[in-house]
Parts: structure tokens; sequence; C-alpha cells
């Protein structure tokens, strides 16, 4: 944990070729506090326990960054579809979440290395020979979980 925490601190610390990332550090030191994006609904990485605290890996992986930055996090659970909009508009200072990396999503902000990966799996009954491959299931009904990769970002 503390060597995937350093690795998310090099992201927030190094590197910041934009003023954008500059000021967003200099807040965060100022302020003693990183605030973090989250949609604290997705089971293990982010959800509520049954005393309805927010914990999961997502959670802690921000909290050893926290506590490596020496600042303390404070956590702005937002849905799914809003999480990217509201580190654009300065809602908080970074997102730990399970959000894939696109190209698209490059272009515009600053990545820490992966620390989850998930990979497609298709389950069937044990005698399901029809279904044995990914392009196998083009024409039938489905259900996916999952966003694919996480790792924390940052505005450019």
């Amino acid at each position: 944990m503390k060597l995937l925490a350093l690795t998310l601190l090099a992201t927030v610390t190094t590197g910041c070729a934009s003023s954008k990332q500059e000021n967003t550090w200099d807040k965060i030191k100022e302020k003693k506090e990183i605030v973090i994006g989250t949609e604290g609904t997705f089971a293990p990485f982010s959800y509520h326990d049954d005393n309805d605290n927010l914990v999961g890996y997502d959670v802690e992986v921000s909290e050893a960054l926290a506590k490596e930055l020496g600042v303390k996090v404070k956590f702005v659970e937002v849905k799914w579809d809003s999480l990217i909009a509201g580190l654009d508009s300065d809602k908080y200072d970074l997102v730990t979440n399970q959000v894939a990396i696109t190209a698209e999503r490059k272009k515009k902000y600053d990545f820490s290395i992966p620390h989850t990966y998930s990979y497609p799996a298709i389950i069937t009954k044990k005698d399901n020979t029809e279904i044995t491959k990914m392009s196998d299931i083009k024409g039938h009904k489905f259900s996916q979980t999952g966003h694919g990769l996480s790792m924390t970002f940052m505005h450019l």
C-alpha cells in the first residue's frame, strides 16, 4: 500500500507541467486537505459498510495518499455520470474511482498508474456449449459489471 501511495503521490507532486496542476497542489498544501471525488456505490472499491462509513479499496488508497501527503482527506460522493464533470468544475482535487484510461481522457487529465485491473470474463452454465468466447454473446442478452481500471487522476 505504501508503494502505491508513493506512486500516487508522485502523480500529484511531480510533472506539474501546467499551472492548473501547480495550483491544485498549492491549494492542497495550503488547506492541508485533499478533496477526492468517488462514487461510494461500487463495492468493493468505494461503498458504505453496515455503519454507513465510506469504505473500500479506492477509499483505502486515497487515505494512504493523504497520509503520505500529510493532509486530511475529504470524500465527495457523486453519481458516476457526473464524476468527471465534478473534476472539471473543481468540486474536488482528484478522482479515485474505477475509471478506464482512454486516449481522449489522457489528452485532458493526468493519470497515475492503474492500481486495479479488471478483465472481462464470460460465465455460463457448465453444460452451455453455445457461448464459449466473447464473440459468441452477439445476439444474446447479458449483464455486465465494472468499469475497467482503477486509477487516480488530476486535471492537466
